[in-house]
């Protein structure tokens, strides 16, 4: 069975450098590999993230899934709208400027398949900047 599904909603305003590495934290970084990645790009977007988001999808081993909203709909909705189009057994949200270490999937699928009774899993955060 296929468990994990991460999404990511991408705005007008995100930065392109950002949302790259953001994507391959998802995809390239990983123990435990996403059977899924769905992204909803939230309005219009700049044609530079628009073509970063298709090459990428171009060169990606994982399944992906590109939802569109016509307008800036908002986080919420873009989520709820992830969430209607994953068919896994779990879901893991990210922010477009978030990385994801290379355990994190790994061991939140560990701990939520360890734990059934448990319904949302966070985790710690490091801030970062530009620089790392």
């Amino acid at each position: 069975m296929a468990e994990l599904s991460v999404g990511i909603s991408v705005y007008k305003n995100n930065n392109p450098k950002f949302l790259l590495n953001s994507l391959k934290s998802v995809t390239w970084g990983q123990k435990y590999k996403p059977s899924k990645l769905i992204i909803v790009i939230d309005g219009k977007i700049s044609s530079e993230l628009e073509s970063l988001i298709n090459t990428f999808v171009d060169k990606s081993t994982i399944k992906t899934l590109i939802l569109k909203n016509k307008t800036n709909k908002g986080l919420t909705y873009s989520l709820n709208k992830m969430i209607s189009a994953c068919e896994t057994k779990y879901f893991a949200r990210m922010d477009a400027d978030d990385i994801s270490l290379d355990l994190r999937f790994q061991k939140q699928v560990d701990f939520l398949n360890k734990n059934p009774n448990i319904d949302i899993l966070g985790s710690r955060a490091i801030d970062i900047d530009e620089n790392g």
